[in-house]
């Protein structure tokens, strides 16, 4: 959780992410975060319990590495295979 101008965000990267996007620093392909929708800090008990078990989950949620599904090496070495197979048939 962090608490930036008076509204709790799910992590920093989405405090940082809308901050950024607000004041022009990174532009329109990072629209998510500009509709990221902190919690304010008039909210009341069961809104914050709502939000820190993510029941307000939203589109910026989706890039969090938390989230990414780990690949084994044997799974890699796969998906490294079906890229080569494609260049192959590409190249021919």
């Amino acid at each position: 959780m962090t608490l930036l101008d008076n509204h709790l965000y799910m992590c920093p990267q989405a405090a940082l992410f809308q901050h950024a996007y607000n004041n022009g620093y990174i532009g329109e392909e990072w629209k998510l975060a500009a509709d990221y929708k902190p919690l304010p800090s008039t909210a009341t008990w069961r809104e914050v319990a709502d939000f820190v078990n993510n029941k307000y989950e939203q589109a910026i949620c989706g890039m969090c590495p938390s989230r990414w599904i780990k690949a084994t090496p044997s799974e890699k070495a796969n998906i490294q295979g079906l890229k080569d197979k494609k260049l192959l048939a590409i190249l021919q």
